[in-house]
């Protein structure tokens, strides 16, 4: 955990988010570890730069240009479906990572669903 035993000193904060809709009516958000880069103040490695990983991830769904939060995970998964998504709206998806007690923005991405497409087959069914 940043903080305990560390000087922090910068967060990688782009963890690289992605969303995209599934054909079963869901959001799915991807992301890459986050970390910490921070200098030990243990007494046998004092001085030496560490790579601290996040404790976890706080993902928010809103429908884009709303305050109100549809739905909130926390998580140390690196992928997580938002449920109950309506066909033609637009939603933001944003991650927080989590490093002790510290929440760091680690990225927006904002998607639209589209409306159903169906396919019809005509022929002669045999």
């Amino acid at each position: 955990m940043v903080g305990e035993g560390t000087n922090t000193y910068a967060f990688i904060a782009d963890v690289g988010l992605a969303v995209s809709i599934q054909w079963s009516g869901q959001i799915r958000a991807r992301w890459e570890h986050a970390t910490a880069r921070a200098e030990s103040k243990a007494s046998k490695s004092k001085g030496k730069l560490l790579n601290v990983p996040a404790d976890g991830y706080v993902l928010r769904l809103r429908a884009l240009g709303q305050t109100e939060v549809l739905q909130e995970v926390n998580t140390t998964d690196l992928v997580h479906d938002f449920g109950g998504v309506i066909m033609g709206a637009e939603y933001e998806v944003d991650v927080e990572c989590v490093f002790g007690e510290r929440r760091i923005p680690c990225g927006t991405e904002i998607i639209a669903s589209g409306t159903a497409m169906v396919h019809f087959r005509f022929g002669n069914s045999k």
